[in-house]
């Protein structure tokens, strides 16, 4: 399972992703892949995790279907669904768990006025809100908002604060912690698979100035061939590590 960020402000949607396809089992890089994908036609950003291509196979069946973020959300769940039983159909998948597919997409309403970012998943899947202590469980196939900051897969809370994302209000910079704190956290899940994130950070912002995506840090100890392994590599980009070693803002 990879990782992806996704933060909301009222000026602008950040989502944030890492770049590495692993084999879950032996934990083996196998290539470099973006979890991101720009639609600056309606305008949306998506990112996607779980199922490989799940991305790439919704922004193509969906072209050309919609005509803004609105209309989308209306449609989102069912083409999410019908993409995923599809591709079922379609793969030779080693093992269940290699099914689960997850999306999230963040994009300017015209109804409402302001930039909003929602999730949808083929799984059940548990959900802490920012600041609240109680679990819910999110059903499959429901299309739920997210507030400010959500991320697929979360650090532990120790990791975050290791790596000062806790506190973190920029939401550029918050992008970059939570994904390279993830990277620290990867491990293998109750199936055995593992949980691999790395390759790079990628940035991608939607705000008044259109769409945008960047890399603001590499990890290239992420050799394909050999497991990921988060010991390689700095754990932070050095502009976000202090002179002595420590991390700014921690």
């Amino acid at each position: 399972m990879s990782m992806v960020f996704v933060g909301v402000d009222p000026g602008a949607i950040v989502f944030a992703g890492d770049g590495v396809a692993t084999e879950p089992v032996s934990g083996n890089v196998v290539g470099l892949v973006s979890k991101l994908v720009l639609m600056p036609e309606l305008p949306c950003i998506l990112g996607f995790t779980g199922m490989a291509g799940a991305g790439r196979f919704f922004a193509y069946a969906t072209e050309g279907k919609y005509v803004d973020f609105d209309s989308l959300l209306e449609g989102v769940v069912d083409d999410c669904r019908e993409i995923h039983e599809r591709a079922l159909e379609e793969l030779n998948l080693p093992h269940a768990s290699y099914a689960k597919m997850c999306i999230a997409l963040g994009g300017w309403s015209d109804l409402r006025q302001q930039y909003e970012a929602y999730r949808c998943m083929s799984y059940p899947k548990e959900s802490l809100v920012p600041g609240e202590t109680e679990v819910t469980i999110i059903p499959p196939w429901t299309l739920s908002r997210i507030e400010f900051m959500w991320a697929s897969s979360a650090p532990t809370t120790a990791t975050m604060a290791r790596l000062g994302a806790n506190d973190c209000d920029d939401l550029l910079e918050a992008a970059v912690r939570w994904i390279c704190a993830g990277r620290q956290d990867c491990g293998r899940d109750e199936n055995g698979l593992l949980a691999a994130i790395g390759g790079y950070v990628q940035i991608a912002v939607l705000d008044d100035n259109g769409v945008r995506s960047w890399i603001p840090h590499r990890w290239p100890e992420d050799e394909i061939g050999r497991p990921l392994d988060p010991n390689r590599g700095l754990q932070l980009p050095q502009w976000l590590e202090r002179a002595d070693g420590g991390v700014i803002g921690a």
